[in-house]
């Protein structure tokens, strides 16, 4: 199937991008060596949980890696004391998950060699997805028609500012037409004296 694209709105990717890179970064920084101390790996199960599940599978994993670490403690002063910290470390991680600002497209970011990083490969995705194309034959044929009087009125003034549209023409029964008012030796000034009878 044909298309065209007619707007890659490359700005909003570039924002779009940027957001997920400092994303990745913070995470990579602050969050991530915060889960090695409470002994979990960051693995793309537990990225997607700490982004988009309140960390439901990381407290899972902690309760269960706490009540092994406690099975072998049997005094309860010590038992009561080693609860303590972990629950601590827990909420002193949650309350760094919850700050944390989100951003769109999170789900593009993945785990590599330990980090969380927007990979080549998501970044292509990402500014396919802010591609707009045309697939429709009628708006293809349209936007080529349109195209070639872009390219025409460019020719014609040559990339010179030229003020408002209605200084050259204006519009009668439904058509375009040069104004009869028009300063045609300010005309060729501007638009460098070029022959434009195939505009």
């Amino acid at each position: 199937m044909k298309k065209i694209l007619i707007n890659d709105r490359a700005s909003q990717a570039d924002d779009c991008v940027s957001s997920l890179r400092q994303l990745a970064n913070y995470l990579s920084e602050h969050i991530v060596p915060e889960l090695a101390e409470l002994g979990i790996e960051v693995t793309q199960e537990i990225l997607t949980d700490l982004l988009s599940n309140d960390c439901e599978v990381i407290q899972e994993k902690y309760k269960k890696q706490v009540e092994a670490d406690l099975l072998e403690v049997r005094n309860p002063v010590l038992k009561k004391s080693h609860m303590k910290v972990t629950q601590d470390a827990m909420e002193g991680f949650l309350w760094k998950v919850h700050s944390i600002s989100h951003v769109k497209r999170e789900e593009l970011l993945s785990i590599q060699g330990g980090e969380v990083v927007l990979t080549a490969e998501s970044e292509k995705a990402l500014r396919e997805s802010f591609c707009h194309y045309l697939t429709d034959p009628n708006e293809i044929q349209k936007h080529q028609e349109l195209q070639t009087v872009c390219d025409a009125l460019n020719a014609f003034f040559e990339g010179k500012p030229f003020g408002f549209w209605n200084d050259f023409f204006f519009v009668e029964k439904g058509r375009y037409i040069p104004k009869n008012t028009l300063n045609y030796s300010e005309v060729v000034r501007i638009t460098k004296c070029k022959n434009y009878e195939s505009v």
